[in-house]
């Protein structure tokens, strides 16, 4: 019997510039994920996901999310953005220890589900690692499990008003005192700081500069592409 993820529920945020990717992002999360509530969060209406709440497109970011979480019913979520594209079976089992973890150290913010970024960490165990707060990415954009509240506090206090401004939610994280960990098991390095995840097995990010990342996911990328019959050449490869 699969484990129980009790309380967690999907997020996704997007933008209509994206709109070629959903489907495709949205059948290989129902193939390949557990079956969760799901959300997503976007500037227009759209029958691909279940529960949309459309956000204002003049809003800063953190405005859009903030209104979006506003919606959200479970205490845990799974950060996710439309491009973060599954091509194998989540580790359920996994998925469950780390909502434990954060259900046994309320401390910890959030688990992220894939080692990335330029980080100092310290082993925890049972494969978790905690982020060292000096590292240049204790926030990061990547597929993690985080604690609603945590977030709606960050997100308040670093009030970034772009996406693509990752990096400026690190000094309100810091001035917050927030602590996180990341999932490890050794999994192989794919690209320049990050690293294959067994735990939630997703391209990231399928586009970089708006265009399909052929560089890093090429084999995983190409098949579903045909699938959904999308011109890799449209947007470009990089």
């Amino acid at each position: 019997m699969l484990p129980e993820l009790n309380n967690l529920a999907y997020v996704t945020y997007s933008h209509s510039n994206h709109a070629d990717v959903w489907q495709m992002y949205a059948d290989q999360l129902g193939k390949h994920a557990p079956k969760l509530p799901h959300y997503a969060f976007l500037d227009t209406s759209s029958e691909v996901f279940e529960n949309v709440h459309v956000y204002k497109d003049e809003d800063p970011y953190y405005r859009q999310y903030l209104t979006g979480l506003e919606k959200v019913e479970e205490e845990y979520l799974v950060y996710l953005l439309e491009d973060f594209i599954l091509y194998d079976d989540v580790n359920v089992a996994d998925m469950q220890k780390a909502l434990e973890f954060l259900e046994q150290y309320p401390e910890y913010s959030y688990v992220r589900l894939i080692r990335s970024g330029v980080i100092e960490s310290t082993s925890l165990g049972s494969g978790f690692y905690e982020i060292g707060s000096g590292s240049q990415n204790v926030y990061s954009m990547q597929a993690s499990i985080w604690r609603k509240d945590h977030l709606v506090k960050l997100y308040n206090t670093a009030r970034v008003d772009w996406i693509r401004n990752e990096a400026e939610h690190d000094p309100a994280y810091r001035e917050l005192g927030m602590r996180g960990v990341y999932m490890y098991m050794g999994e192989p390095k794919r690209g320049m700081t990050h690293y294959d995840s067994s735990v939630f097995p997703y391209v990231s990010t399928a586009l970089v500069k708006g265009k399909w990342n052929f560089m890093e996911y090429q084999k995983e990328l190409e098949p579903l592409l045909q699938k959904y019959d999308i011109d890799a050449l449209t947007r470009g490869v990089f």
